[in-house]
């Protein structure tokens, strides 16, 4: 939860009763500067998908917070924070939001419909899973991984295409089940792991991991669980890492 911030808006929080609850986006729309319609295809970022108007404007994940008449959202790192105006209609006894974004010489709209009226707390939507596994050692998964690449399938990685520039740049894995991913501009994370799983007890989720050889070289691919798995329940990504130190157990 996001407590409201005066700052994103330049005025204290105005509620609206009629907002709160959970949105569901059925329209997606773009247009030029002229106001004629554009190809949306390739401006995926600026589609949403549920939303929940929290009560007291308060925010989750990418949304920042509202108040009457605005959404603020915020895709993290150097992204900028973005204003969203949005107008209410009702139309056969239904709920619609027309949601408003201009961004450079476009403007893009999400029709929304509300679903539910009631006052949210992110703990109601939240994804949390198990985590309570025994330890099962993997000889193969120890010792230092580093980032080389972040997809959405594990078919569609390329060796030829290795990155250094992803935001986790490595992961260690230890005796006895403790694992240390690295950030950028982040202390590290410490986590629990098991035999094919990576086990965050902070956020009560569970990535899987898999190995496998290519080209003489050996690989984990771990399922990446975030916002948008979590808040925005999209399917998992995946970063890939490249084995660069081996380790063994006692």
């Amino acid at each position: 939860m996001i407590p409201y911030n005066e700052e994103y808006f330049n005025e204290p929080f105005v509620n609206d009763e009629l907002v709160i609850g959970k949105w569901k986006v059925v329209g997606f729309h773009g247009y030029d500067q002229k106001g004629q319609e554009i190809d949306t295809k390739a401006f995926s970022d600026y589609r949403h998908q549920d939303i929940y108007f929290l009560p007291k404007g308060e925010g989750y994940w990418i949304f920042e917070g509202w108040t009457k008449g605005k959404l603020c959202t915020w895709a993290g790192g150097d992204e900028p924070y973005l204003l969203h105006e949005y107008e209410l209609m009702k139309r056969d006894q239904m709920n619609y939001m027309f949601l408003t974004t201009k961004e450079s010489d476009m403007t893009f709209v999400n029709i929304l419909v509300q679903v539910s009226n009631l006052h949210f707390s992110v703990d109601d939507f939240a994804i949390r899973e198990e985590v309570d596994y025994p330890f099962i050692a993997d000889e193969d998964v120890l010792g230092e991984w580093e980032s080389v690449g972040f997809v959405d399938k594990i078919e569609q990685f390329d060796v030829s295409d290795l990155r250094s520039d992803l935001w986790m740049y490595k992961i260690v894995f230890e005796e006895a089940g403790n694992v240390t991913r690295y950030y950028r501009g982040e202390s590290p994370w410490c986590d629990k792991w098991t035999k094919g799983k990576l086990i965050d007890l902070k956020k009560q989720l569970v990535s899987r991991y898999e190995i496998q050889t290519i080209d003489h070289e050996t690989y984990l691919f771990m399922e990446w669980k975030m916002g948008n798995y979590t808040y925005g329940h999209f399917p998992p990504k995946h970063y890939v890492l490249k084995k660069v130190n081996v380790g063994t157990f006692d």
